[in-house]
């Protein structure tokens, strides 16, 4: 302990809960390895709360927002997307690429991310070490060439909230 942690959460810090996750996602309930968070601090005294990005990838660009960043007891930092929707994604796209911005701005490896579950109260997180950069610009390559083509899949499933639901054949 270097001092700058107390020995007991308080006004400020996040015990995180663990839980199991949904099944097949991923996805773990659980805390980092102390299960301490505070705050991190990209800028001096700022904390790291919708930290923007930009990632270039092959030609096209990527721009985003993290919602938060938080930092563990062992100085490791993690993005935390903050959900609000009764579901929780399934797939690694939006952890991974937070991860890699991160670490493309801080310079330090991201072995993990969350979603802060707002209607459960819980962080859900997700091991980074399967996405690395090569992984994560595969992804971006894929979805590039998709748009290029003009190749968009419907996803059925989630109608209520789908923008493109009047013009939908696959709605359910």
């Amino acid at each position: 302990m270097d001092g700058r942690w107390p020995a007991q959460p308080h006004h400020g810090h996040h015990q995180a809960p663990r839980h199991g996750g949904p099944a097949g996602s991923g996805l773990h309930r659980a805390p980092p390895p102390n299960g301490l968070l505070r705050p991190a601090e990209i800028i001096p005294g700022e904390p790291a709360i919708e930290v923007g990005f930009e990632l270039e990838f092959d030609g096209f660009r990527v721009i985003g927002y993290i919602d938060c960043v938080m930092e563990d007891q062992n100085g490791l930092w993690f993005p935390i997307d903050w959900k609000t929707g009764s579901k929780l994604p399934v797939d690694p796209y939006q952890l991974g690429t937070y991860g890699m911005a991160l670490e493309e701005l801080t310079g330090e490896k991201v072995p993990w991310a969350a979603y802060w579950d707002c209607r459960n109260n819980e962080l859900v997180s997700k091991d980074l070490t399967e996405y690395p950069k090569e992984v994560v610009q595969d992804w971006y390559r894929q979805f590039h060439e998709g748009i290029k083509a003009r190749s968009f899949l419907a996803n059925p499933g989630d109608c209520f909230t789908c923008t493109v639901l009047p013009s939908c054949s696959f709605a359910v």
